[in-house]
């Protein structure tokens, strides 16, 4: 990943503070859905926002820097806390604010993703498994399935073109969040 530590420095800390929230979940399955919507719409509306910010690809090699820094680690970290808090849909929310701060390529911006998913879902892991709140059994079934859907996704993902993909996840996005609205009625 060329140069992108600067999205790093506030994934650790947010998926940290984001495992900490506490909400009810009656309340939480309520807003669940808007939250992945809106995820999915700003991944659907990346190229005509980034044209409207001025947002342009990273020559290689080259970071960002100033306010574009400033705006990609927070919002880096407001998608680790979420995702500390609540996974489903971090994974479009990344994408869409990755493409934003001008990382076009979205087989760029789904490795990136994978990397600091992985640093999310660890920190958040570590305090949930310290304070006994998992099923290892569960999570043993997850795990698996996780690392089954992450080399089958990636070899398939491999495959498309870059606006396929996109249009992959945006589909998936809107699939979330349809059954997410179905849910929490």
């Amino acid at each position: 990943m060329r140069g992108y530590s600067i999205t790093t420095r506030g994934t650790a800390p947010g998926g940290a503070s984001g495992c900490l929230l506490r909400t009810p979940s009656r309340l939480f399955a309520s807003i669940v859905p808007y939250l992945v919507a809106g995820a999915t719409t700003l991944l659907a509306m990346q190229r005509p926002l980034r044209r409207l910010v001025s947002a342009r690809d990273l020559p290689e090699g080259e970071v960002h820097r100033g306010w574009r820094a400033v705006g990609l680690m927070a919002g880096q970290l407001a998608v680790s806390i979420y995702g500390g808090y609540f996974g489903a849909g971090m994974g479009i929310l990344m994408l869409a604010t990755l493409g934003l701060y001008g990382i076009v390529d979205i087989h760029e911006r789904n490795g990136l993703k994978n990397v600091l998913g992985a640093v999310i879902n660890g920190v958040a892991g570590i305090y949930f498994a310290v304070s006994g709140a998992i099923d290892w059994m569960d999570a043993a079934i997850l795990g698996v399935g996780a690392i089954a859907g992450g080399y089958a996704g990636a070899s398939l993902g491999r495959k498309l073109s870059r606006n396929v993909a996109e249009l992959v996840v945006v589909g998936i996005g809107v699939a979330m969040t349809v059954s997410l609205f179905l849910r929490s009625r």
